[in-house]
């Protein structure tokens, strides 16, 4: 159960300078982040609340007539295992990571024989 998705401010700056400027400053969202916090997502947010993994993202799609795009990040068996994850988010591959959205939910307890997928679609309107 989700309780509070958002882009971030971050997510929006990374949005309009990767639209605006002729050479971009900001990479676009590359990386997965996901974390045990459950405080509720805020539009200042700059990280997650407790991050334990950062990894690539597995999938972008575009769905241009619909004006959204689809990530999707895996947490395998193998990984981040002894944790309750209630936190995911999509980061740029900067120096500095910029968190570009920010997503809370029940948590799901992480263990060898569990895999997660998390998926975001994030659309204009």
């Amino acid at each position: 159960m989700t309780t509070g998705t958002l882009v971030t401010n971050l997510g929006k700056l990374i949005a309009l300078n990767r639209t605006f400027l002729a050479s971009p400053t900001y990479t676009a969202p590359a990386n997965m982040k996901a974390g045990t916090g459950v405080t509720a997502p805020s539009a200042a947010d700059t990280n997650l609340t407790a991050s334990v993994i950062t990894k690539a993202i597995t999938l972008t799609s575009f769905d241009d007539p619909n004006l959204n795009v689809t990530t999707q990040g895996v947490l395998l068996t193998t990984e981040a295992n002894g944790n309750t994850i209630s936190e995911f988010g999509l980061v740029n591959s900067d120096g500095t990571p910029k968190l570009f959205s920010h997503a809370v939910f029940m948590g799901i307890v992480k263990n060898a024989s569990v895999q997660i997928i998390f998926t975001e679609k994030d659309q204009i309107t």
